[in-house]
């Protein structure tokens, strides 16, 4: 009888055993239902200044910082905002799958240069002031730049060979001469010299004009306004250039 008694005690000893171990298994399984499918992904960027236009994030370059950052899901509710730290980065967290949008805000003195697909996910769609693009499951995202850079004017003094009005880099020999730029509250004025091409630039917003200082010993040629308008008066001046934000 003891002997029947202790085989059913270990019965039931297994029997919990097994109990523990399935559970046990069960468990592990279930860790395992809950990984790859369900955990997000994070996006990362940076939005900056890009000083000499050369496309990278260099030492001479101005990070912008607390600049408001969407993420806005295409075709659905989704939408999350950050703010950019410091060193001009971004970054969200918790993204699920799907195609988003990210849209910086832009600064009102900044032209949107370019911008960066970034690394990591497919589908990647940059146009100027958004990048579109498909984040699969748990994928970290990287490298979704927005380049930046402030309004320039810039244009070339020549000796017009053939006198048709048309600058020809190989036949319209340049000229130095001094170049003025103002802003029409005259609060603002740069002035320049170069032999043939000029530049202005960091130019905040507002409506300026430019004077050229004639050249002696040339004739007056034909002046042209560029692709910020302006008017073409006598006396080497185009007036009513307009410099927008954004």
């Amino acid at each position: 009888m003891k002997f029947l008694e202790f085989n059913a005690h270990m019965k039931g000893l297994a029997g919990l055993a097994s109990l523990l171990i399935v559970g046990f298994a069960g468990l592990v399984g279930g860790w395992q239902l809950a990984s790859a499918a369900d955990i997000p992904s994070e996006v990362h960027g940076r939005v900056y200044l890009d000083t000499n236009e050369d496309y990278a994030f260099t030492a001479v370059d101005i990070a912008y910082p607390g600049l408001t950052v969407t993420l806005q899901e295409v075709g659905g509710a989704g939408w999350l905002t950050t703010t950019t730290d410091a060193s001009g980065q971004y970054t969200f967290t918790g993204v699920t799958s799907g195609t988003w949008q990210i849209v910086p805000t832009l600064p009102i003195t900044a032209i949107r240069e370019y911008a960066y697909p970034g690394i990591g996910a497919s589908n990647d769609q940059s146009g100027i002031g958004v990048i579109t693009t498909t984040i699969p499951v748990s994928t970290v995202l990287t490298n979704y730049d927005f380049l930046d850079r402030f309004p320039y004017i810039n244009g070339v003094i020549y000796s017009d060979a053939n006198h048709n009005g048309v600058y020809d880099l190989y036949i319209d020999p340049p000229i130095y001469a001094s170049v003025s730029l103002t802003l029409s509250n005259n609060l603002t004025h740069f002035v320049t010299t170069g032999y043939g091409t000029f530049y202005f630039f960091d130019i905040p917003p507002g409506t300026y004009w430019l004077t050229e200082q004639h050249p002696p010993g040339f004739d007056q040629g034909i002046n042209a306004s560029g692709s910020l308008g302006g008017q073409v008066l006598a006396g080497d001046v185009i007036t009513g250039i307009v410099v927008a934000g954004n």
